[in-house]
């Protein structure tokens, strides 16, 4: 992959999690493509689902608003058109009105990704996400 597509993808990931993070529905359809895939622990599949997954966290989610999705130690395989990438997601809620140990880890696990470049740009076909137990890595 070139330098600009991986820091593309990059930005992908950000903007992913920032919507999730914010509650923005059409922010983090935008980093899906039309018929994507988000796997968790029901499978979501094309906007419509994917959305009704964002609204669910948005209504039920105790961390929501003050948690967030942590992306590190990404790994990016591919070319110019499709990438594979993998990477640590953790997951840290703020407790609200306190200065000091005012946070506490949420989450571990990981993502399995398939991201696709279309239009002059990166989105994900399909996101698997998963805890940090098991078989690690496998989709």
């Amino acid at each position: 992959m070139e330098a600009a597509d991986r820091l593309d993808v990059q930005e992908l990931y950000a903007r992913n999690t920032w919507a999730l993070d914010l509650g923005d529905a059409d922010a983090f359809l935008d980093t899906f493509t039309a018929d994507a895939v988000l796997q968790m622990k029901r499978r979501y599949q094309g906007q419509a689902q994917i959305r009704s997954f964002v609204d669910d966290f948005r209504s039920r989610d105790f961390g929501f608003p003050r948690a967030q999705h942590l992306v590190s130690g990404l790994v990016l395989e591919g070319d110019g058109d499709h990438c594979q990438g993998r990477a640590y997601v953790t997951r840290v809620h703020r407790l609200p009105g306190q200065h000091r140990g005012n946070t506490h880890l949420m989450w571990t696990g990981y993502s399995l990704d398939l991201c696709v470049k279309g239009g002059g740009r990166w989105r994900f076909q399909s996101r698997t996400l998963r805890a940090w137990e098991g078989e690690i890595g496998r989709q």
